[in-house]
């Protein structure tokens, strides 16, 4: 089994406005990401476009997503998150491989 070599792509998103939809593409390639709020607010996050307020999974305040079974291979990887809170800081964590 070939171990390819990862590096880490750091993402800080504002949520400028409450409940309001965020974006943020990966690139090619990811295999792992972490998702957590700067502010120990709740996110709400999801993969489709427009279902961050009705469909969607949250990561409560302090807490931290982490999926190490993805994989990016056509560059279409996109998270979408909102926050109840303005201001609130996404930190978005993703791993590629080389």
């Amino acid at each position: 089994m070939e171990n390819k070599a990862k590096k880490p792509i750091i993402y800080n998103v504002t949520c400028t406005l409450a409940s309001t939809e965020y974006s943020q593409s990966l690139p090619i390639r990811t295999s792992k990401i972490q998702v957590q709020s700067r502010n120990n607010n709740d996110i709400k996050l999801c993969f489709i476009s427009g279902q961050s307020g009705t469909t969607y999974f949250t990561v409560k305040g302090g807490m931290t997503y982490f999926d190490a079974e993805i994989m990016s291979k056509d560059g279409d990887m996109t998270l979408y998150f909102q926050s109840a809170t303005a201001g609130e800081i996404c930190e978005i964590l993703a791993w590629v491989e080389d």
